[in-house]
This record gives structure tokens, sequence and C-alpha cells, in this order.
């Protein structure tokens, strides 16, 4: 028989008793268990059991269709992840490949469970992936590897098995070989094999209200619900960022944890650079199919072309002005890197607003603390280093402005006008603040898209759905809330 702190923890959590029980409650609850009572704790601890599996199931089946949906949504984030080389799709087709669950107690690991990873720990590199032997060896608390009889600790980039975009960049473009839809069915078909259209399929019908195709889904939810999805409180911090045309015609998709200060430029140059020059060639193309008395379907398809093109143009126009003063740092976290992007993010508006309302902030000097602000104002933040020490200590600026007396106590020390401007000139790139001046002065055309149809449709799921498909059992398997 359990012992009676044991039955009083059971029954207690059924009777709404506090962890504390006195004295009293324990007299009673030892007389409830005694065989020779009636009313044993058995009885009633089934009873609770049938009614909260009672209970339990009328709340599944009422929020089955919102949770199969949650479940498809995660699934795919994670699929995302794994074209980008954040997730190792090695553990879905092998699960003997993830790291084993740490206690409570155990110290955290440098990397979460189930990231790609090189032989070094670390977040995997072209040309550094780690083995399945690496990963079969184990990994320690610190994420490093147990490479004893570990004979080959990296594969290349070929023997993966799938393609990784490691510049951290995939496009909304049907056709192009790094379209997100297109390097999402190539995950489904790696793990799902002759089945991945079927599971491709499902999604399609639970998230895709016409039950058509996900890049309608993808173009006005799916960034939505991942910044939902990393947001904790008021701290929104999405990871797959997207850039997109007010009409959400064309979008780039960028991984957080890949930026360089060239990914803007690759961004313009390899992406959207030849997108515009494509698209301006197919208006020449309809433009001539129509002559000079086009008929009404062709006026239609130039004026829908012409309209593509210009929201393209203008795209293509905010990035080339945004590109030479990027300079990511993730010491300034999401939402000030996020900033400087925010008229290439007209949707969700909320977001929008609030990537904005970051960017006025730190124009107005709110965010001195960060690099960004360095970077685009060096004549502003320099300054109050001297005045600021904490300002000072962000910029490792604190040893020039600052001195410790023998207390232990900082005092100023009192920098010349002369040092000061050296300073400042030695962080000010003309450059920068010639393309500064230029995204200022020009129009935000962006602010206010265009109501697009398709906002009206809301994928709630298909109704009446009583099973749990494999993509859904997927999610519950990789056990990542992605």
């Amino acid at each position: 028989m359990e012992t009676l702190d044991t039955i009083i923890a059971f029954y207690g959590f059924l009777k709404g008793f506090a962890p504390q029980t006195s004295t009293k409650d324990r007299e009673w609850i030892q007389a409830e268990v005694d065989p020779r009572n009636n009313n044993t704790i058995s009885n009633e601890f089934e009873a609770a059991s049938d009614q909260l599996s009672q209970d339990i199931e009328g709340f599944v089946l009422k929020n089955e269709e919102a949770s199969l949906a949650n479940h498809i949504i995660d699934v795919l984030a994670w699929v995302v992840g794994t074209t980008l080389g954040r997730w190792d799709i090695r553990i879905a087709l092998d699960r003997t490949l993830i790291s084993k669950a740490l206690g409570p107690l155990s110290a955290p690991t440098a990397i979460p469970r189930g990231m790609l990873v090189s032989s070094n720990g670390l977040p995997a590199t072209s040309g550094n992936i780690a083995s399945e032997d690496w990963l079969r060896a184990g990994r320690d608390t610190t994420g490093l590897s147990r490479r004893n009889d570990v004979k080959q600790l990296k594969i290349l980039d070929s023997e993966y098995p799938i393609r990784i975009s490691w510049d951290g960049i995939l496009v909304d473009d049907a056709g192009h070989p790094d379209d997100i839809i297109a390097r999402i069915r190539e995950v489904l078909a790696a793990i799902w094999a002759e089945h991945a259209d079927d599971i491709y399929q499902e999604a399609v019908e639970v998230l895709d209200g016409g039950g058509h195709d996900l890049r309608l889904w993808f173009r006005t939810n799916f960034f939505e619900e991942h910044i939902k999805r990393y947001s904790k409180s008021r701290r929104k911090a999405p990871i797959y960022w997207c850039l997109s045309t007010p009409s959400r015609g064309y979008a780039v998709w960028l991984y957080y944890h890949r930026f360089s200060r060239d990914s803007l430029y690759k961004v313009l140059n390899d992406h959207v650079g030849p997108k515009v020059a494509l698209e301006e060639r197919r208006l020449t193309a309809v433009r001539a199919e129509g002559g000079a008395n086009p008929t009404a379907s062709q006026r239609k398809a130039i004026e829908a072309q012409e309209q593509f093109v210009a929201e393209l143009q203008t795209f293509r126009d905010e990035i080339a002005r945004i590109a030479p003063l990027w300079n990511p740092d993730l010491n300034d976290g999401v939402i000030i890197n996020y900033a400087l992007l925010w008229r290439l993010t007209p949707w969700p508006r909320s977001w929008q607003k609030e990537c904005k309302d970051t960017w006025e902030a730190l124009k107005r000097g709110d965010y001195d603390w960060s690099h960004l602000a360095m970077h685009l104002w060096p004549e502003r933040v320099v300054p109050k280093c001297a005045q600021d020490r904490s300002l000072a200590i962000a910029h490792d600026l604190d040893k020039v402005f600052w001195e410790v007396t023998d207390d232990d106590k900082a005092r100023p020390r009192g920098v010349a006008a002369t040092e000061l401007q050296k300073l400042i000139a030695e962080r000010t790139s003309p450059a920068v603040k010639a393309a500064l001046v230029t995204l200022q002065e020009a129009p935000a055309e962006s602010e206010k898209p265009k109501k697009h149809a398709a906002d009206k449709s809301a994928p709630t799921g298909k109704r009446g759905r009583k099973s749990k498909s494999d993509v859904v059992q997927m999610g519950m398997d990789l056990g990542e809330d992605e």
C-alpha cells in the first residue's frame, strides 16, 4: 500500500487541497482510505479519473481543429528551419541520433537538442556538418562530442540528405531554386518519400481554406504565426524574417542567426535584382502581345503586370537604400535590428508599427546603447559615453572616458575636444551617412499597403477531422517547439 503522504498528494490534487495539509485533513484522509470504510480513495480516484477523461475528450473534440492546425504549423516551421540549417533532418529519419534529454539538475547544453551542428558542437557551417557517428557518440553538457572511437567527425554538404541555404535566404518565388514552398516539399520528400505529396496535401487542406496550395497561406499567415511562437510577454523575437512587397506577391525570407553585413547585398544582387529584370521582360512581352489595340483581358494582364513590376522596383530600391546601412549585431536584439527594415515589412501591420516605432526611438536616441545607434549616429553616441558610463561600457569606451578611484567609484576622465572628435571620426563612415540621408528623405511607399484579397481567408482548418495525421504525430515526436 502507498504511503499516507503519497496518498495525500493524490487526494489533495483531486479535492483541491493546498500543498500544506493540516493535521485535521490528514486524519480525515487517513479515515477515508481505511479499508474498513466503503468510500475508499481508489474508488474516488477512479471516478475522478473517469470524469477527467471525459472532460479532456470533450475539450479535445471542441478544439481539435485549431489544435491540428497548430501542430502542422509547428512542423512546417521546423521544416523551414531544416532548409536554413537550423534543425537536423537526420533526427527525423533516425531517432537514435538525437542526444538524450538531460536531467533537471544538469547543466544546460550550448545548443538546443536537434540543432544541426558541426564537429565542434557549435551550429553547423558549410563543409562542417557533424557526422552520424559523432551524433551517436553523444554530447556532454558543453555540447561537445565524446569523441572516443569516432572515426569520422564530419561530412560534406553533398552527403547531407537535403540542400541547406547557408546564406540564410529563401524567396517566395515559384520556379526559383530557393523558393520556400519548393524547399519545404524537398524536406517532406526526404522524410516521407512516396507519401510526401499526401502529407503536403493534408497540410494544404487544413491550413488553406481553398485547399489548393500552401503558398497563399505562407504569404498571409506564416510570419504572423511565427511571431506568436517566438514571443513572450511583450518581447517578440522572430528568427525567420519576412520582407515583402505590399501585395505579398513576392517575399524574401531571412534567417536571423545567419545574418552578415552582406546579407542584403546578396538579396539585392542574387534574388531581387534578377527578379525585377525577369518581370520587366515579361511586361515587355505582354505589351507586345497586346499590340496597339489590346483586348480587355490583355489590358487587364498588362495592368496587373505593370503593378507587379512597380512594386518590385520599389522593393528593390528600398533594399538598395538600406543595404549600405546594414550592420546587424545579434547583441542588439531582434527588434533593434529589424527596425531598419520596417518599410520592407508591410505585414502584419502590428509588427510593422512596432518596427517603425523602434526606428523612430532609435532616431531620437532612446537606444543609444545599441551597436546600430553607434553605427549610424556616432556624433551623438560618442559624446554621451563621456556622460553616461553604462553607454561607455556598452561601446567599449569605458577606459577612454572613465576612471575608477581607489574607493571603487567611477569618475569622468575629462577627454579633450580634439580627442572626442577623433573618436567620432574613427566611427563615422561618409558612405553610411550619405545612405542614411537618402533613406530618411525617401518616401515610405510601403507604409500603407493595399488591401490584399487573400486577407479574407483565415485558415482555421478543415472541419470535422477526428484523427491525427502523420504530420501531426511528427510534430509531437520531434518535441521541438519551433
